[in-house]
């Protein structure tokens, strides 16, 4: 298959636009960058004999690009806010114990759902059943033999 030529202008994109964007490229084909006075030419070797739609490929590289020149821009009008973010927290201060985060109202509210699940995990613990999860393996499926359930003596008893 022949080699695929694609020339970039680099008033429209930045050279790192199209090396982004050209190395999406590089699991299928061999890429060589080349810069001509006003263009890059972007040249794409097949890696291997499958038939390739050539139009089909331009056309999906330049709305990679456009999708690339979309992404820088959102990119740089956040970078205020990406820099103020990193900015303060640096500057976090821890609230003071003083400050009360919640309201008399909303600490009533806490109290009063605590105490619910209080409740109820004291009802669930009154449930049958639950005296087995606290046992071992051995205690709930070894069989006492002469009253006795020491493992030790058990190894005697086998010599």
């Amino acid at each position: 298959m022949k080699n695929i030529v694609l020339k970039v202008s680099e008033k429209d994109y930045t050279l790192d636009m199209i090396r982004y964007v050209s190395y999406t490229y590089s699991d299928r084909f061999w890429v060589l960058l080349k810069r001509n006075k006003e263009n890059i030419i972007v040249e794409l070797n097949p890696m291997n004999d499958k038939r390739r739609n050539e139009k089909n490929i331009k056309k999906e590289f330049d709305k990679k690009l456009k999708e690339e020149k979309i992404g820088a821009k959102i990119t740089d009008d956040n970078i205020r806010l990406r820099e103020f973010i990193v900015k303060s927290s640096f500057n976090y201060t821890k609230p003071s114990q003083n400050e009360n985060l919640l309201t008399k109202e909303e600490e009533k509210e806490l109290e009063k759902l605590i105490k619910e699940v209080e409740e109820e995990l004291k009802n669930e613990t009154k449930t049958e059943g639950l005296d087995d999860i606290k046992k071992t393996w051995e205690e709930k499926h070894s069989k006492k033999k002469d009253g006795d359930n020491n493992s030790a003596n058990k190894v005697e008893r086998i010599r």
